[in-house]
């Protein structure tokens, strides 16, 4: 089940006996993305040292540590490769940034954040919604999009649909409105996510397919 391919970096490692070390990570969460091929970032820790480098949710990862992440990199391996002595390096290589050099240390992933990416079909108010797939149209070299603009609802847990560009998949597709709320993208609940993180997981890799659960309600206008 999609559910499994999510990632939380491993528990500290138990200290040897002779060389006491302690082990971190950087602050990330990531899960295997939609085409098969990349991991997805789907969780930033705020001060921690992958959002100081510059790391957001939504960026396709190309390689951690040296390794190359795409095609044959599973959640699990990545976070074992981005835990290991507080203090020392680890490099990780996004779509977006290239390569971006980051120190390990003590970071937790609030809990919010954990509850917020939870796999979409294990939300109930995501179930009602109605699914759309999209392929994601280029607008820079090698980026896509699916030509929308969002705003936050009227209570702020959601994202809605205020416009949409002429030529793109949304509009192309008479499936999506102005009015739509999003509640996930790609099997991420989309709760309590500001709206330029929720453009971040519709950005990927153009010609891949974009999942959205929607629900249109236009009274959600702020």
């Amino acid at each position: 089940a999609h559910h499994q391919a999510l990632s939380q970096e491993a528990p500290p490692q138990q200290e040897q006996s002779t060389a006491p070390k302690s082990f971190a990570g950087v602050g990330m969460r990531v899960h295997q993305f939609s085409d098969g091929r990349h991991l997805q970032v789907v969780a930033v820790a705020p001060g921690g040292p992958a959002e100081a480098a510059g790391l957001r949710v939504g960026d396709l990862l190309l390689s951690v540590a040296g390794k190359s992440a795409v095609d044959a990199m599973l959640p699990d391996e990545c976070s074992s490769l981005v835990r290991g002595p507080i203090g020392t390096e680890v490099v990780i290589a996004t779509q977006r940034t290239g390569p971006l050099a980051m120190q390990r240390r003590a970071v937790a992933i609030p809990q919010d954040a954990a509850t917020t990416f939870l796999p979409a079909h294990e939300d109930p108010e995501v179930a009602d919604g109605r699914v759309v797939r999209m392929v994601r149209q280029e607008t820079s070299p090698g980026i896509g999009s699916c030509g929308m603009s969002y705003c936050p609802t009227r209570d702020r847990r959601h994202t809605i649909i205020y416009s949409m560009r002429e030529g793109y998949p949304a509009m192309a597709s008479g499936k999506v409105f102005v009015g739509d709320v999003i509640l996930a993208v790609d099997d991420i609940v989309c709760e309590r996510i500001p709206p330029s993180q929720v453009a971040q997981l519709l950005r990927g890799p153009a010609g891949t397919e974009a999942t959205f659960v929607l629900r249109y309600d236009p009274s959600e206008f702020p």
